[in-house]
C-alpha cells in the first residue's frame, strides 16, 4: 500500500522536480561526508599533537654511579683534610629522544628525596632525606678578605636543606646518597645538612652495618619518578656499595610507599 502511494507521488512529479530532489539528496550526502571528514581530521590532529607532546616529555632514568663507591676527601676552609670517606652516588639521566625532528623537554627544577628502609620494610628515619645534587653550590657561607679583614657572606639560596637542578636531554646529573668514613663502621646519608655537622657527618642520618633498601624519588616540573636500590654496609673492613634491589623488595616497598 505504501509502495503504491510512493510510486503515485513520483509519477505525479515532473522531471524537474525529480532532479531537484535528487540534487538535494546528493548535496545532503556530500555535506554530511565533509562534516565527518572535518571531525575525523580534527580528532587525528588532536591525538597526533598529544602523541608528539608525550614523546617530548622528560624521561628520567636512575642508575648506580661508578666507581661504586668513590673515594672522597672533605676539606676545611684552610684546605686541610678533615675526613676521608667512601661515597655512594646515583646517576639521574634525562634520555635523549632518538629523532631528527623532535627534541625532548628538559626536566626542570628537579628535587631528589631518599627514604631509608630496613629489609623488613620499616623506615630507618621518620622522614625522607632531601638529597644533594653534586653540582649544586655547597651550602656554606662565602668567606673572603676585604682590605685585610676577613668577611663572611651568607647566601640564602645556598643555605637551604634542599637543592634543585635542571637536567637537559641527553645529560646526566649525580646525587649523593651516603658516605662512610674510612675508619668507621657507620654510614651517613649525605645531604646539604651534612655541611653543618662536624666532619660533614650529620648524626640524624646515621645508620649501622647491614643491608638496607632506599627509595629515591625525583620530583620535577613534569612529574615524579621513583626507583629502589640497596645499600650494603659491611663495616670499615668490608664492602660499602650500592646494588640493585631484589624484585621482591621492590614489590614490597612500592606497596608500602603507596600506602
Amino acid at each position: 500500500m505504501c509502495s503504491e502511494k510512493l510510486l503515485k507521488i513520483l509519477n505525479d512529479l515532473s522531471s524537474k522536480e525529480t532532479l531537484f530532489i535528487f540534487l538535494g539528496l546528493l548535496i545532503s550526502y556530500l555535506i554530511s561526508r565533509d562534516i565527518f571528514l572535518i571531525i575525523l581530521g580534527g580528532l587525528v590532529s588532536f591525538f597526533f599533537i598529544m602523541w608528539v607532546e608525550y614523546q617530548r616529555l622528560p624521561k628520567i632514568r636512575l642508575n648506580i654511579s661508578y666507581p661504586n663507591p668513590i673515594d672522597v676527601n672533605f676539606f676545611d676552609d684552610n684546605g686541610k683534610i678533615i675526613n676521608q670517606v667512601k661515597s655512594l652516588r646515583i646517576n639521574v639521566s634525562n634520555e635523549k629522544l632518538d629523532s631528527w625532528w623532535l627534541c625532548r623537554y628538559p626536566a626542570s627544577k628537579c628535587y631528589a628525596f631518599i627514604t631509608f628502609y630496613h629489609l623488613s620494610g620499616q623506615k630507618i628515619f621518620d622522614t625522607p632525606m632531601a638529597a644533594r645534587w653534586v653540582k649544586a653550590p655547597q651550602p656554606v657561607p662565602i668567606r673572603g678578605l676585604v682590605n685585610g679583614s676577613k668577611i663572611t657572606i651568607y647566601d640564602l639560596e645556598r643555605l637551604t636543606p634542599q637543592s634543585n637542578i635542571d637536567i637537559h636531554p641527553g645529560e646526566t646529573e649525580i646525587i649523593d646518597v651516603a658516605v662512610r668514613p674510612n675508619n668507621n663502621d657507620f654510614g651517613y646519608g649525605f645531604c646539604n645538612e651534612s655541611y653543618f655537622a662536624p666532619g660533614l657527618l650529620f648524626p640524624k642520618w646515621k645508620f649501622g652495618k647491614g643491608e638496607f633498601n632506599i627509595i629515591i624519588e625525583i620530583i620535577s616540573s613534569s612529574g615524579k619518578v621513583k626507583e629502589i636500590f640497596k645499600i650494603i654496609n659491611n663495616g670499615k673492613n668490608g664492602d660499602f656499595k650500592l646494588a640493585e634491589a631484589l624484585q621482591i623488595d621492590r614489590l614490597t616497598l612500592f606497596q608500602i610507599d603507596k600506602g
